[in-house]
């Protein structure tokens, strides 16, 4: 019964094969599955490591002709507390699983054999956390018959899933990014979803934080990974803009963010509206019939800016992408897109097709498709 409270090698075979059918099809899933279920049998194994050396002492102790009884209970107490840790850690890794997949059948999969594993070391942490000293196995088996499952919510379904190719504003350097991220990953063997994912890169690339300020509002930065990691981006962003002569679209983030706070503060801080408003300001003069030249300069902004604005209307729908790109013209960038073969080369390829104005709209446009698949 002792050999079976310490032995992983269960956790380690639903893992395995969690790994294995996800690998089967793995293009189905986000690009930060496997690395994460990776990350979680590299767990399981170290711990099971231990606990060979463990059981190793476990027998030394009992081949004596009388056993030490004092003795066992301290390395049983020992080695409840170290076990204890490891597995808690383990358990809050699975409760954080990045994986997404907008099959329902692979997700379901996914979910049930996640969870399988969640509670075997969950009951495991229950059993570890209020087994007696000295040892007995009617505390054992009262102890796993008195387990209850505690809640895990985890789902990676997702109809919108991140498999589908990452398309940003600012798609060379997403790549740019993405290629940071990897050297930082790689020789420290991190996973990817621990330093930056897919969503974390887009949003970057997209709206261009200058500032430790700035990427802390970025999805998936939080004070510790800022430090860490944050100058290894904001260095490649800072130099993308000075070269492409571009500035901060932090206040678009910051303004998608700022609804639930207006409800709160009404009158606190009516100086900022105008700045709120400027989307739809862009969008009432194209409704009055102004041409995107006659915006900007009405405005005195840039037409990229000008641009911008509307894409994101066109992004939710309330402008037809038919007002600026013809279809014949959007099929073309679709199977430009689908033939890309590089990583870098789908922007420069939808350039020789589109205008510059044209491919942030058509950028809006499929990103709307794909919200809506």
């Amino acid at each position: 019964t002792l050999n079976q409270l310490f032995d992983f090698r269960t956790g380690i075979g639903h893992i395995s094969r969690l790994l294995r059918e996800v690998k089967e099809v793995e293009t189905s899933f986000n690009d930060e599955t496997i690395p994460f279920l990776n990350d979680v049998l590299k767990q399981i194994q170290n711990i099971q490591e231990v606990a060979d050396k463990f059981q190793h002492q476990l027998q030394n102790i009992f081949t004596n002709n009388e056993v030490n009884e004092d003795y066992l209970a301290e390395r049983l107490t020992a080695a409840t507390d170290f076990f204890s840790v490891k597995i808690e850690t383990l358990v809050d890794t699975l409760n954080e699983s990045p994986a997404s997949t907008d099959s329902r059948e692979n997700a379901r999969d996914y979910n049930d054999q996640l969870k399988n594993c969640f509670a075997y070391f969950a009951q495991k942490l229950h059993i570890f956390k209020h087994i007696n000293h000295p040892f007995t196995v009617d505390n054992y088996f009262e102890l796993k018959n008195t387990f209850y499952m505690p809640e895990f919510n985890v789902s990676a379904y997702a109809k919108n899933s991140s498999t589908k190719q990452a398309v940003s504003r600012n798609q060379k350097l997403y790549y740019e990014l993405l290629t940071i991220r990897n050297k930082i990953c790689e020789p420290r063997d991190l996973p990817i979803y621990l330093v930056a994912g897919t969503k974390t890169l887009i949003e970057m690339a997209d709206y261009l934080p200058l500032n430790e300020k700035d990427l802390l509002k970025i999805h998936g930065f939080g004070p510790s990974k800022v430090e860490k990691y944050g100058m290894f981006f904001l260095e490649t962003i800072q130099r993308y803009c000075n070269d492409n002569k571009l500035q901060s679209l932090m206040s678009e983030k910051v303004e998608t963010a700022r609804p639930k706070k207006e409800k709160k503060e009404k009158t606190d801080k009516p100086e900022k509206q105008p700045k709120a408003n400027t989307f739809e300001i862009s969008l009432a003069l194209y409704k009055s019939g102004k041409s995107i030249d006659q915006i900007a300069s009405e405005r005195g902004l840039a037409t990229s800016t000008i641009a911008t604005h509307l894409s994101r209307y066109i992004d939710l729908g309330q402008i037809s992408i038919n007002n600026f790109i013809s279809e014949e013209k959007r099929n073309k960038a679709l199977k430009l897109m689908q033939e890309s073969s590089e990583l870098g080369s789908i922007y420069q390829s939808l350039s020789t097709i589109l205008h510059k104005t044209e491919v942030t709209f058509f950028l809006a446009w499929v990103r709307s498709k794909t919200k809506n698949e």
